[in-house]
């Protein structure tokens, strides 16, 4: 249980911090900051400003087959001629530790070739019934640029003010950097790197790639910190989509991870 609890109570400062979500990114090394779909609300708020219609998904991932480590999430922008709302949740862990995130985005496209955005973020934390709750609010920075046909830049900033966690202690959210690129090989193959600094650790680099075949989807990608393989599939049928994806670490084991999106205009 002090593993657990400790696996738990580093997932606040370091991965969850920031809300990362989706089964597509998940299968591609964890490289997000330049993707453009409804998950991006999670991942770098910005691209949801590419969305044409109101669009939803959830999701679902476990880590290392324990089922007090597992996470749901949940997604859904709508396009408007204001700019593009979005709102979104995580909740990772179990009855007696549970990390909840809430975000509120708006994003909008300020050229044909540059979008921008903004999330606010609600996180509670409970431990148990022996310990204090411990919430925070933060917001955060994403903008995407086009660089040319074949060529995208994503860049995100989470957390700059070092939001506190607790009112009894001096801890605090991390405060999370990243800057990716994301690269059309062919009409089929996708490519995307980046890297991340949180202020607690060391850089995080990612790379994937992203195959389509007709309707179907491949994906494969590494992280650097910690050593991660990952790869994943997914599947179009017009207003509906499903990716699964799988992450291997080689001490801890398996992550597995499973989302659907669904278009919300197209169902009507």
């Amino acid at each position: 249980m002090a593993a657990l609890m400790l696996l738990g109570r580093q997932s606040v400062v370091a991965f969850e911090a920031h809300g990362r979500a989706g089964a597509r990114q998940a299968g591609m090394g964890g490289a997000s900051v330049s993707l453009a779909d409804v998950w991006s609300l999670m991942n770098n708020p910005a691209g949801i400003a590419a969305l044409r219609s109101t669009s939803a998904g959830i999701g679902f991932q476990n880590r290392f087959f324990m089922k007090e480590l597992s996470q749901r999430s949940g997604v859904v922008a709508m396009p408007s001629s204001l700019g593009t709302f979005g709102l979104g949740f995580t909740q990772f862990g179990y009855r007696l530790y549970n990390e909840n995130f809430v975000r509120l985005a708006y994003a909008r496209n300020l050229h044909p070739n540059f979008r921008a955005g903004l999330g606010f973020n609600y996180i509670y934390v409970q431990a148990g019934n022996e310990y204090p709750a411990r919430q925070a609010i933060a917001f955060e920075l994403g903008v995407q640029q086009r660089i040319n046909r074949q060529l995208s830049m994503g860049a995100y900033l989470f957390n700059p003010a070092r939001a506190g966690i607790s009112e009894n202690t001096n801890d605090r959210l991390p405060m999370v950097m990243r800057f990716g690129l994301g690269f059309h090989f062919t009409d089929q193959l996708y490519g995307l790197a980046e890297v991340e600094k949180q202020s607690d650790r060391k850089p995080d680099i990612r790379a994937g790639l992203e195959y389509q075949y007709q309707q179907f989807f491949l994906r494969t990608g590494v992280a650097v910190n910690p050593s991660i393989f990952t790869f994943g599939m997914g599947m179009h049928m017009g207003s509906f989509s499903i990716d699964i994806s799988a992450g291997l670490h080689q001490q801890l084991g398996t992550t597995l991870q499973a989302g659907m999106q669904f278009n919300l205009n197209k169902l009507r």
